[in-house]
């Protein structure tokens, strides 16, 4: 998934946000998404900027461990030792890159 058009990072919640909503802005002050004034409303913008302040970051170290794997033998789908991790790690990596999860 291209990130490029997206509002740049970094993002931050707002320090003070309204009496209605919880505030997601990217640089410039550029608003960027508004979640409810509730406890899950916070948790949900606070969710949002982790996740997208990582995104590059984490897909990054998910795609060099699933290289190291491939490159060094342990990319055995069928292997109880290391074929979890290495579905795990292509099932991190197309979500990542497509925007979606099973988990």
């Amino acid at each position: 998934m291209s990130t490029d058009k997206a509002t740049p990072r970094p993002w931050n919640m707002q320090p003070l946000s309204d009496n209605y909503t919880h505030i997601v802005r990217g640089p410039e002050n550029v608003l960027v998404v508004q979640c409810a004034q509730t406890p899950k409303g916070k948790a949900n913008a606070e969710l949002i900027v982790r996740a997208v302040n990582s995104h590059e970051v984490l897909l990054a170290a998910c795609q060099e461990a699933f290289y190291f794997m491939e490159e060094n033998g342990f990319f055995d789908l069928t292997d109880d030792t290391y074929g979890p991790t290495a579905t795990r790690l292509l099932a991190a990596i197309a979500a990542a890159e497509k925007g979606t999860s099973n988990g």
